[in-house]
């Protein structure tokens, strides 16, 4: 009898011992952690997830840990910037961010407008022609003179001006008229009046070496403004770094694009007004837009004219050529090349590369902006032309121009541009 209650009470006991072990083992699931984010957290428009590098553990209340590879991963619908990603183990979550960025909006096909500008203006072709003009000093008896914001002359009203936009359009007469921004003012005094009056609001004027040139009921006068701001639209574009904000404007520049493209075709004054009036909405925002000076003029240069040294004299070797289209001042537009010398000289944004040839042919600069050395001239590049310029032209390299083509001239002995310089 004893023996059966001690096998009891022993029994008992391995069974108290037993459910004490069985409670202690027991343990619950406090919380899911994220041990490592996923090796990408930011993501292009319509780019797949991809999570991998995403390390999930578990922890309990006793505070152990497990690593776990079951969990889900939900989210709702992606959308353009931050989203929420949840991690899932039964009843228990945890989150973490990505990011998705709005990719660039293509631009719509559009017609090669530049034929309907003064960027290509036929420079001879002018209506009349206003000699012996004093840029930036004051304003004395019987003179013309031309002031802009790098030297503006401050005039009483006893004269005559007209005020000329960065288009190279004559948009205010009087008296006394407002220098526009990137423009220029024509005024005039005593017997000077009369010629000045000739130029009527709507005429493209130029000023090119002491020389006003004015023309008159031209075809592209109709279109020049609207096109103009079309590619300074476009080149404002090249600058913006924020996708947001570059898509903005694309939206804005394809719903006008189809407009324009008729507009091209059938031409409607009070229509282009109204497309004005939209692309104006920027103007505000073109900071770092190349600006316009009151040096230009599009007329196609005779480059043949242009006087230079005799490569053979300094045993020069041709070592490059660049084959596409230069063009002459103006806009600098994406992937062109462009001359300015003196006579149509603009500066440009930091959005590209320059050389600056001094009047022997010889480059003496090369940087994202260069000085117009005296009598010289720049070769100023955007996108592919400006990656040729940093690729094939050197310090002391020889250019020339022939028939519309670049050629570079190298002198293999590495002759120093120092005995150049004593030509000078």
């Amino acid at each position: 009898m004893k023996k059966a209650v001690s096998s009891f009470i022993l029994l008992f006991l391995i069974f108290v011992l037993c459910g004490c072990q069985i409670q202690e083992n027991k343990k619950s699931l406090t919380s899911i952690n994220i041990v490592n984010l996923p090796n990408k957290l930011c993501y292009y428009e319509n780019e797949q997830l991809d999570f991998t590098g995403l390390k999930v553990e578990l922890e309990y209340d006793n505070k152990e840990k497990e690593i776990i590879e079951d969990y889900k991963v939900e989210y709702d619908n992606i959308i353009v910037g931050k989203n929420i990603i949840y991690i899932r183990y039964e009843n228990v979550f945890t989150t973490f961010e990505i990011e998705i960025i709005e990719t660039k909006i293509k631009i719509e096909d559009y017609f090669d407008y530049s034929s309907k500008t003064i960027k290509n203006i036929n420079f001879q072709d002018y209506d009349k022609k206003l000699d012996n003009i004093v840029y930036g000093k004051t304003r004395e008896t019987d003179m013309i003179i031309v002031f802009d914001e790098t030297y503006f002359v401050q005039t009483n009203m006893y004269g005559y001006e007209v005020a000329v936009d960065k288009y190279g359009v004559a948009v205010e007469n009087g008296k006394n008229v407002s220098l526009r921004s990137g423009g220029f003012v024509i005024s005039g005094h005593g017997t000077s009046i009369d010629k000045v009056k000739e130029i009527e609001i709507g005429d493209i004027v130029l000023f090119l070496d002491q020389t006003i040139y004015v023309y008159k009921n031209k075809e592209f006068g109709k279109y020049n403004a609207i096109y103009s701001m079309f590619y300074e639209y476009l080149n404002y574009l090249e600058s913006i770094d924020d996708v947001n904000l570059y898509n903005s404007y694309v939206r804005k520049l394809n719903q006008l694009i189809p407009i324009l493209n008729n507009l091209y075709n059938d031409y409607d004054s009070q229509l282009v007004d109204k497309i004005i009036d939209e692309l104006k909405v920027v103007d505000n925002n073109i900071d770092n837009l190349d600006n316009y000076e009151f040096k230009y003029s599009y007329y196609d240069l005779d480059f043949d004219e242009l006087k230079l040294i005799d490569v053979s004299e300094f045993n020069y070797q041709n070592v490059g050529l660049y084959n596409d289209k230069l063009y002459i001042g103006g806009f600098r537009n994406s992937n062109t090349l462009v001359y300015y010398d003196n006579t149509c000289y603009r500066k440009c944004n930091n959005y590209g590369f320059e050389v600056g040839i001094d009047k022997n042919g010889i480059v003496v600069s090369k940087d994202t902006l260069v000085k117009l050395e005296e009598d010289g001239f720049i070769l100023s590049g955007h996108g592919s032309a400006a990656t040729f310029i940093i690729e094939n032209i050197e310090i002391n390299d020889k250019i020339e121009i022939k028939d519309g083509k670049v050629y570079i001239y190298r002198d293999h002995k590495n002759m120093i541009y120092n005995y150049y310089a004593l030509l000078r």
